[in-house]
């Protein structure tokens, strides 16, 4: 962006450089004076427009954080970051090609200034940043925005997210407030864990439970960590049983016996008489 606004520019008038910032300097100005009224400036008032502390250079806006100056030839061009980015000095004056950067990770200082937000969607208040839940309750999730696409990022366990910081930190240490930890839902929505210890038949704790899906015995859900349920299934001929935590014949689960009665796939599993004349214990369940 380069536009001129005409507040910061009288502003420049009165102030010396400082901190490589674009400031009036009266040492330079009588020897500028005649190049800038022939170079492309925009005058407000009469009054002289803001001088460059060095012929060639990129320097910070005195006032706003996420704007700088390039000075070429000792020509003054404004120029914004995009919406929700800072400008570096450290990368301004070390030759890149952007110099903008997140605001969690510049000081700007004095400089508190920023262009006026877009607002580009419910997630993104501005093109470029991270931003917490727009629910102000759900505290462990926050949104990375890339040219206002979101990215849903859930914090570890027990961390919320920080503002100031832009990433998950202690809770002591983000400062949240009202915070509410709901249940994680697996993908389909229907299943959350239900939190708690869960130990194996051996007495060790089980760290990953597992808990069936209510309308598939072939499928369970498998809570990692105790509390980030997914999905997922037994071998075909197996159903879940929620005892063990394992999968396991169809007639050693009561509520899923006969499961797979109804399948062409295992027919013979279910005929009274197996179909070969091999003693197999999977093929002694019958129906009826």
């Amino acid at each position: 962006m380069e536009t001129w606004r005409c507040a910061v520019s009288l502003l420049f008038l009165l102030v010396a450089t400082t901190y490589g910032q674009l400031r009036f300097n009266p040492q330079r100005a009588a020897a500028q004076q005649e190049a800038l009224v022939a170079a492309p400036q925009v005058f407000f008032d009469g009054e002289v427009p803001p001088l460059c502390p060095e012929p060639d250079g990129v320097w910070e806006d005195g006032d706003f954080c996420d704007a700088y100056w390039e000075c070429v030839n000792d020509v003054p061009k404004e120029i914004f970051c995009p919406d929700g980015l800072v400008f570096d000095i450290n990368k301004g004056s070390g030759g890149y090609a952007d110099p903008c950067d997140t605001p969690h990770v510049v000081h700007c200082g004095s400089r508190q200034k920023l262009q006026e937000a877009t607002f580009p969607n419910e997630f993104c208040p501005r093109l470029y940043g991270s931003y917490e839940h727009p629910d102000s309750t759900v505290c462990n999730v926050f949104f990375m925005c890339v040219n206002a696409v979101h990215t849903e990022v859930t914090c570890a366990d027990g961390l919320y997210f920080n503002r100031t910081q832009g990433n998950c930190n202690w809770p002591h240490i983000s400062l949240r407030t009202g915070c509410i930890d709901k249940p994680k839902v697996s993908k389909d929505g229907v299943f959350s864990c239900p939190g708690g210890e869960y130990f194996t038949g051996d007495g060790h704790k089980n760290p990953h439970p597992s808990f069936p899906n209510e309308a598939d015995c072939s499928k369970f859900y498998v809570c990692l960590n105790g509390n980030h349920p997914q999905a997922a299934s037994c071998n075909a001929g197996l159903v879940f049983d929620a005892a063990t935590m394992l999968c396991g014949l169809p007639e050693t689960v009561p509520e899923c016996e006969g499961w797979y009665a109804n399948d062409p796939q295992f027919a013979h599993y279910y005929d009274d008489v197996p179909a070969t004349g091999r003693s197999d214990p999977g093929r002694v369940d019958t129906v009826g």
